[in-house]
């Protein structure tokens, strides 16, 4: 426990780092954000207190922590992984009604999916993020992860090298060879758990780039589908609309996240909520993860990095 517990503390130390150095090169180049609102009535105020303290009691520990503020907080003390998690991905800031984190659901049969990959260097730290969370909030052995990254030849998880060294990341795929061998062994750990064969531990594929081959992409669609029970969670950067002109394949439950550099988006499915964040971040998320308690598509908010 201590060895591992001093990687992830090492990791972590890398991670808010690489997120520091980012915000210094962009702090000139930042957007204008929109005026604060002069007054936010009070139902506004009460609504966005009440979401905040919702997210803080559902997400409690390293799955909602501010992780600026350093690694004094439990490791291990997430105890039910086979129902989606809220995992915090952000801060959504109200203007004049304050803030609360950002939560999206993950293991479970909860997966997550962004349009950009992770040569964009907020994506990149927020697949970090979510690393390091799920990596600290689990019980030691219970959920190891691998990773597959050929855009940048495995650069995005540098940072996260202690947790490599401690067994638990595993090298990240760059090459076609290596990131066939990552999907075999998500498919053989999926099928080992949905025959109860498996050690009972959970597999997060994190994906910080896409594989150029469409049959790898169906692949690693085929494992959002696999239910709960394959105790396998996808999170996918860069995921495509179209491979050569095709349709990309269908992915099963899963939040897609849209970050923009132009503009605020919308989600154009009527079933998703919308969080418009900052920057330029909007989060389609299935209502049916969350028990209603999401704000409704149409509302917009600005949130700041996870």
């Amino acid at each position: 426990m201590g060895g591992l517990a001093s990687a992830f503390s090492a990791a972590l130390a890398a991670h808010q780092q690489a997120v520091r150095h980012l915000d210094v090169a962009r702090q000139g180049l930042s957007e204008q954000q929109p005026a604060p609102a002069t007054a936010a009535s009070t139902q506004l105020r009460s609504v966005v207190h009440q979401l905040a303290a919702t997210a803080e009691s559902v997400s409690p520990g390293w799955l909602g922590a501010d992780l600026s503020l350093g690694t004094n907080v439990a490791l291990g003390t997430l105890t039910v992984l086979d129902q989606p998690v809220p995992v915090r991905v952000g801060e959504v800031h109200v203007p004049g009604a304050g803030g609360f984190p950002a939560l999206v659901p993950l293991l479970g049969g909860a997966h997550l999916a962004s349009d950009t990959d992770a040569r964009h260097a907020r994506v990149a730290a927020f697949l970090r993020a979510l690393v390091l969370r799920l990596v600290a909030a689990a019980p030691v052995g219970q959920v190891r992860v691998a990773a597959i990254d050929p855009a940048a030849l495995g650069a995005t998880f540098l940072p996260l090298r202690p947790l490599q060294d401690a067994g638990v990341l595993g090298a990240a795929a760059s090459s076609d060879e290596a990131v066939g061998r990552v999907l075999d062994e998500a498919e053989a750990h999926a099928r080992a758990a949905q025959a109860g064969r498996g050690d009972g531990t959970w597999l997060v594929l994190v994906a910080a780039s896409m594989p150029a081959s469409r049959a790898e992409l169906g692949r690693l669609a085929a494992l959002t589908y696999a239910g709960p029970s394959a105790r396998t969670c996808v999170i996918v950067a860069g995921w495509p609309t179209t491979v050569y002109g095709i349709e990309a394949p269908a992915l099963g439950t899963t939040t897609t996240v849209r970050v923009e550099d132009g503009g605020r988006g919308s989600a154009r499915n009527p079933a998703m909520a919308t969080l418009r964040c900052r920057p330029r971040w909007t989060a389609s998320l299935p209502l049916a993860s969350w028990g209603g308690w999401l704000p409704r598509s149409g509302s917009s908010y600005a949130a700041s990095r996870p």
